[in-house]
């Protein structure tokens, strides 16, 4: 099973080796003071809606981990959704809605994905509340 990480893009590139080769490998220099990370997501990104909050995310598989790069720095909520759906068994907790923005829009929890392939999204529903265990 595959390590997963959530974390902001930002901090990932500064913190995580593989992230920081893995911007380089696209011949960028992440330690350029006019590198903007939020340019890596570009285009149609991946996003989270948590509680109403939305959030934009990407998934980037480096070898035994699975980085979810966010756009902004996510809550314990957030993190869990996020790392659930990474999960081999997301299924159980998530259910595909129909596939547009509407069903998007009137969720409180949902993903929409397409992994950065394509153009269509799949709406996927969250199915358990979402709370942290105390």
């Amino acid at each position: 099973m595959k390590t997963i990480i959530v974390t902001e893009i930002s901090e990932g590139i500064a913190y995580y080796p593989e992230l920081h080769n893995w911007v380089k490998s696209f011949d960028i220099d992440p330690d350029d003071a006019m590198f903007e990370p939020l340019s890596l997501m570009e285009g149609d990104p991946d996003k989270l809606k948590c509680d109403d909050r939305e959030v934009y995310f990407m998934d980037i598989d480096l070898g035994d981990t699975k980085f979810i790069l966010t756009s902004n720095e996510v809550n314990d909520e957030q993190k869990k959704m996020l790392t659930e759906f990474h999960q081999d068994d997301y299924q159980e907790r998530y259910t595909v809605g129909e596939c547009n923005w509407e069903t998007f829009n009137k969720a409180t929890n949902a993903v929409a994905y397409r992994g950065g392939k394509g153009y269509l999204y799949t709406i996927w529903l969250y199915n358990q509340p979402n709370k942290i265990a105390s």
